[in-house]
């Protein structure tokens, strides 16, 4: 009996602990799985999409996010209904929270290094948040 077994571990659900896929490398996994299974190199599917074979390369190394239009003109030459745009969409959600959480990072850096650090967020001592409506008790 293999460890595994023994300990009633490591079948399908075994935790792992690794970072989680973004939507930007999901998509590229997708581009490229579908381009394998048609048995297109990025040279051929470049030759046949109009799309530079540079292109596509990023696109599938998650290195580069596409505009709409390119996931709607891949969706119809793979015949794969929505499945790229939804890819897309969620790339796009991931690369805007990525962006906001800088933002916030970068605010909460300026706003620490403030005087008025407190007063801008409506903090008084002791830990009280000023509100107008309860006159800063």
């Amino acid at each position: 009996m293999s460890g595994a077994q023994a300990t009633g571990r490591g079948d399908v659900g075994e935790r792992v602990d690794a970072q989680p896929v973004s939507g930007r490398v999901m998509l590229g996994q997708t581009l490229r799985v579908l381009r394998e299974k048609t048995g297109k190199s990025l040279g051929q599917l470049a030759d046949e999409t109009g799309y530079e074979k540079s292109y596509l390369s990023r696109l599938e190394s998650g290195e580069r996010l596409s505009k709409v239009t390119v996931m709607e003109d891949l969706d119809g030459y793979y015949g794969t209904g929505d499945l790229l745009l939804s890819h897309w969409k969620a790339a796009r959600l991931d690369a805007f929270k990525d962006q906001y959480k800088e933002y916030m990072a970068l605010e909460a850096t300026v706003l620490a290094g403030s005087p008025r650090a407190s007063a801008d967020r409506g903090l008084r001592s002791g830990g009280v948040v000023w509100r107008p409506d309860n006159g800063g008790r």
